[in-house]
This record gives structure tokens, C-alpha cells and sequence, in this order.
């Protein structure tokens, strides 16, 4: 089957934003880790309840503002959130 060119080089610039978008994940997951590791190293708790609301609701803010979907954001970093969490314990 062929492929529209157009389509074709919208699928490259998707391919190229995933791939940025791992490699800022990966970075975050490393900063991650180091905040476990401070946090256990001063006996603080993995999960700081008012930073993750303050931080969800800023973050929603500005996805809307990016006209993306709510729903969308707020499962997206409640994922990020559960495995940040994970790594801190």
C-alpha cells in the first residue's frame, strides 16, 4: 500500500516527538531517583500530598491552556506519579 507523503512525514515528525518524549522521561525518572534518595536520607516520606495537588493542578492549568484534555493529563501524571513513588520507596 502507499502512503500519502504528507502522511508519511507527519508519522516522522510523531516518530521524532516520541522519541524526545522518552528521552525527557528517562531524565525525569533519574531525578527521581535522587529525590528517593535524599528524602531517604532525611527520613521524609516518598509522598509530599500538598506538593502532588499543587503540582496537579498547576499542570492541569497549563495542559488546558495547551487545549489538551484534562482527563488525559490527570491520568498521565497519575501514572508518572505511581512509578515516581514506587522508585522513592
Amino acid at each position: 500500500m502507499s502512503c500519502n507523503p504528507q502522511l508519511k512525514n507527519l508519522r516522522k515528525q510523531i516518530d521524532v516527538c516520541d522519541q524526545q518524549l522518552l528521552l525527557i522521561l528517562a531524565k525525569r525518572m533519574q531525578i527521581v531517583q535522587k529525590i528517593g534518595q535524599l528524602k531517604k536520607e532525611s527520613g521524609l516520606k516518598p509522598l509530599d500530598k500538598n506538593r502532588w495537588q499543587k503540582l496537579l493542578a498547576k499542570e492541569q492549568k497549563q495542559a488546558a491552556k495547551l487545549n489538551l484534555p484534562p482527563r488525559l493529563i490527570k491520568q498521565w501524571y497519575e501514572l508518572m506519579h505511581q512509578y515516581s513513588l514506587r522508585i522513592q520507596k
